[in-house]
């Protein structure tokens, strides 16, 4: 049942898909992309374009073309429009581009055709207010033969896509892993027919058509819900014959499928995705594939000057969150850069992080703690690693965390570390050495040097130097303090000479690592995270 739309109402959008030659998705225009918009599903007044392909048939001649002109004319493009009647639940219209009515286009380049209205289709008003515009238009359209009217030989035919058996056959025959070693780390065009999610898309890889799921690489967007499938009640037939007399039961499904409600911000983010690239061009390196052989891909789309990386804006909008098993395809600095934006994401409180709460704060500094460490291997001198048969426990003090699993530790309540301590402390040293080059320290000298947080005098090593001869005070050097673990650079005026008296004892510090652990290295993913971890390693608020 048809009912033609009594108020006609010009409304305001913008194009955010093109479903094929004569239907459009019209969006109302917002002031930010993250704003979810009412929007309507519109089919140009009494026109007809060609079908594209499903999975059980091909395009008609010239429906891929036919959905290209109206793509390309109108996709992301504000227009205003109107409802003329609703048909089964369609809603059929007239839509204005910059104050030229889309339908003449069409139809002047003849890629649609216009509908041929009955008697009770007029009776009902279902047909355009424009019909004899249209019609006159059409008639030009067939003498010029242009557009789907085209009828030179073999036209029809060529003005149809031969699609691959993933797009109108079982996606299924898709050899991912082939197409992945062809086309691993290479950019690819593609066109996106279809958004799952934020992070999930269908798309005609071109200029074969093959049409595949990619993950994006890097991320994760909020689901929009899961599948759920009700329960199958069955009924049979009792007692039916066939033709040899056996009993032969028929099921009758009634099994329903329905979708739990989406993950805060999930339309949210779909729609931002959408908006960007849903039934436009984009370029996709293939990464890898998961256990389900879907590939896992970088999405890039033009935007402006510079192509944009949809994984890094919907991080950077808060729409996604980062996701280490996809991004371990990714190279080393695209990892850090999506890291970096979700945390960043993540300090602003941007949408799906509106409730983030950063982690607890009141730890407990492992530096400057005592423990009580078990030595389970230790190296000597000549290199070689002696195994302990027997566990040795000692009283330990962190002084220095140099990464997640190294550290320096230095023995509490011993003779040796009271002792130089006394003798540090009670050396008398002038106030600044003169430069008359009898005090030039060289790489590997013991030295006395002043720790720049406190203003002591403390044993150190001289691991870098100017190199030459002393030319001022404040030439710098690099020192590792021997008794601590820690390094920093120090002006000549803060060095002094070691007396032989306290520069024979070995260094109180001792370089451990964590046993039967692998951490990541400082410069690593996760290493600096691992590093404050055992910095301030201890016991929280909670539980």
């Amino acid at each position: 049942m048809a009912s033609r739309v009594k108020a006609k109402t010009w409304m305001r959008g913008r194009v955010k898909g093109v479903v094929s030659g004569d239907t459009l998705v019209i969006m109302r225009i917002t002031s930010t992309p993250f704003e979810i918009a009412p929007e309507k599903t519109i089919t140009l007044s009494s026109l007809m374009a060609p079908r594209l392909a499903r999975q059980d048939r091909p395009d008609e001649p010239f429906a891929w073309q036919s959905r290209e002109f109206l793509r390309d004319l109108c996709i992301g493009k504000e227009v205003v429009f109107q409802v003329d009647y609703v048909s089964k639940g369609r809603e059929f219209g007239t839509v204005c581009l910059d104050g030229q009515f889309v339908a003449y286009l069409v139809v002047a380049e003849g890629w649609a055709k216009v509908w041929e209205v009955r008697e009770q289709e007029r009776y009902k008003g279902e047909f355009s207010p424009h019909l004899n515009v249209l019609l006159q238009y059409q008639e030009q359209a067939k003498r010029k033969c242009v557009g789907r009217w085209n009828k030179a030989p073999g036209a029809s035919r060529h003005a149809v896509r031969n699609l691959p058996p993933s797009a109108i056959g079982d996606p299924k025959n898709l050899d991912t892993k082939a197409l992945l070693v062809k086309y691993k780390g290479k950019s690819l065009e593609a066109f996106v027919e279809y958004v799952r999610d934020g992070s999930t898309i269908r798309v005609y890889l071109l200029p074969g058509y093959q049409f595949v799921q990619v993950f994006v690489a890097g991320i994760q967007a909020p689901s929009m819900g899961k599948r759920i499938v009700e329960p199958e009640k069955a009924s049979s037939e009792e007692n039916k014959k066939t033709s040899n007399g056996s009993a032969q039961k028929i099921p009758v499904s009634s099994a329903s499928v329905t979708r739990s409600a989406p993950d805060p911000f999930g339309k949210e983010s779909k729609h931002f995705t959408e908006i960007h690239i849903l039934h436009r061009y984009v370029s996709i390196v293939l990464e890898g594939f998961d256990e389900y052989s879907n590939l896992i891909g970088s999405v890039y789309y033009e935007e402006g000057e510079q192509p944009k990386d949809l994984a890094e804006q919907l991080l950077k909008n808060g729409l996604a969150k980062f996701v280490k098993w996809s991004a371990s395809m990714l190279p080393d600095d695209d990892k850090k850069m999506l890291k970096s934006l979700e945390l960043e994401a993540k300090r602003s409180r941007l949408r799906m992080w509106t409730s983030y709460i950063h982690p607890p704060s009141n730890f407990i500094a492992i530096q400057d703690q005592n423990f009580t460490g078990k030595i389970w291997e230790k190296e000597v001198s000549n290199g070689r690693a002696i195994k302990k048969r027997e566990k040795e426990e000692i009283q330990v003090v962190v002084t220095e965390v140099l990464s997640g699993g190294k550290f320096y530790v230095q023995a509490t309540g011993t003779q040796e570390v009271a002792s130089i301590q006394q003798e540090l402390a009670s050396l008398k040293l002038q106030e600044a050495h003169v430069i008359d080059g009898s005090f030039n320290p060289k790489k590997g000298d013991l030295v006395l040097a002043r720790f720049s947080r406190d203003n002591s005098w403390y044993r150190a090593m001289i691991v870098n130097s100017p190199g030459g001869a002393i030319g001022s005070s404040e030439d710098k050097f690099e020192v590792f303090y021997i008794d601590y673990g820690n390094q920093e650079m120090v002006e000549y005026s803060q060095l002094r000479p070691l007396d032989s008296s306290i520069s024979s004892s070995p260094g109180l510090a001792q370089l451990c690592s964590l046993a039967y652990v692998t951490v990541p290295r400082v410069e690593e993913d996760y290493g600096k995270e691992a590093a404050l971890s055992l910095k301030y390693w201890g016991r929280s608020s909670k539980p």
